[in-house]
């Protein structure tokens, strides 16, 4: 499966810093508790201060993501 972020790194990749994590895999099950992500796909928008600004959990819309990253990166 491929993970639908993966359409915008394009548009935003100068702006916004993807990480994607596996809860199974180094230090993903930390931040996965750190930041209580309750399940996968799950997305999570940080400002530069490492703020969340942004959750959502389960399959996400791209238009919705892309709607979210405007949000964050033009305030």
């Amino acid at each position: 499966m491929t993970p639908i972020v993966n359409g915008l790194k394009e548009d935003y990749r100068t702006q916004v810093d993807f990480q994607l994590l596996d809860a199974s895999i180094g230090e993903g099950e930390a931040l996965f508790e750190h930041y209580g992500l309750l399940g996968h796909p799950s997305h999570l928008l940080l400002n530069t201060d490492g703020v969340e600004k942004w959750r959502g959990i389960g399959p996400a819309d791209k238009d919705l993501l892309a709607d979210q990253i405007i949000k964050l990166i033009g305030s």
